[in-house]
């Protein structure tokens, strides 16, 4: 029985110090520092990760929170558990993300989780988390937000509004700039038929054809169609460009992704020039002479 219990205690230690392996590891690849913090002792414990995270030795960091504290942005630091006295309601899990300078000067991003644990009486025993670099995603996220900026500044400025329609589930997503145009508020929901009725009756044929020959999977997915909306607030019709890509699944249409150009100005401008046109032909046909016209190279526009 001895032998026994002595080998299945040999086990469940090796399969301890496996799990402890296999959790280093892991920890390691996923460059995830770890920290406890012992409210009896007011000592703050951090990994060898979390020490290289902040650009310290092994050993190097002091083991209290104002050793902590000098790394993080005085503007940050608020976010952080900058002070676990003043925390105790807080009962559970946490995260929060803040920056830090590190001992080289080289400014990261830090996200936090981190669990609060309290004994019998409510008295605060300790908080221990983990800290994990995303100042690579912070910066994507950064970059991408700059680029929906310009993306967005390049749309106003040409007066175009974003669509997203998703065709199995017939709902659509509009920016502010097609809200405006159609006449609908922030939380209106649209779908295919809302956008439908804000068509001029004399386009919606048109309109109807352009979109089906775009959902044919035998054609290259392109929708593009100008056509009148009748603005439901103000009853005031304008020309738009629609234009737009289909996506497809299994040869099936499942999203359709375009931009909507606000084009009345350029329209009437064109309508005012045919009208300029027909005006100076009907004054030529009705002089007595001949009126001819030529281009710099000589050819004949009119006669």
């Amino acid at each position: 029985d001895q032998v026994l219990a002595r080998r299945q205690a040999e086990q469940k230690e090796a399969d301890l110090r496996k799990a402890r392996d296999q959790f280093e590891l892991s920890i390691a690849a996923g460059n995830v520092g770890l920290w406890h913090w012992d409210a009896q002792n007011q000592a703050l414990n951090w990994s060898r990760q979390q020490e290289a995270l902040y650009g310290l030795s092994a050993g190097e960091f002091g083991g209290t929170l104002a050793d902590f504290h000098r790394f993080v942005f005085p503007e940050d630091l608020a976010a952080t558990l900058a002070s676990p006295a003043a925390d105790l309601a807080q009962s559970g899990e946490a995260a929060y993300e803040f920056r830090i300078r590190r001992k080289d000067g080289a400014v990261r991003w830090m996200q936090s989780r981190s669990r609060t644990v309290y004994n019998g009486n409510g008295v605060l025993e300790y908080i221990t988390g983990v800290n994990i670099d995303i100042t690579e995603q912070r910066r994507a996220e950064e970059a991408l937000r700059e680029s929906e900026n310009r993306l967005r500044l390049a749309l106003d400025s040409a007066d175009t509004g974003i669509y997203v329609w998703n065709i199995a589930e017939n709902t659509l997503h509009w920016d502010g700039r097609l809200r405006e145009i159609w006449g609908f508020g922030p939380d209106d929901a649209v779908n295919y038929e809302v956008f439908a009725s804000g068509l001029h009756p004399e386009d919606l044929l048109k309109m109807q054809a352009a979109v089906d020959q775009s959902l044919d999977a035998q054609g290259n997915g392109q929708y593009i169609a100008e056509y009148r909306v009748i603005n439901q607030r103000t009853a005031a019709t304008r020309w738009v460009l629609a234009m737009g890509h289909v996506f497809f699944d299994n040869g099936l249409p499942v999203r359709m992704v375009g931009t909507v150009r606000d084009i009345t100005e350029s329209m009437e401008a064109a309508e005012r020039l045919r009208e300029s046109e027909r005006r100076f032909r009907i004054l030529a046909e009705s002089l007595p002479q001949i009126v001819w016209m030529n281009d710099a190279d000589g050819r004949t526009e009119y006669a």
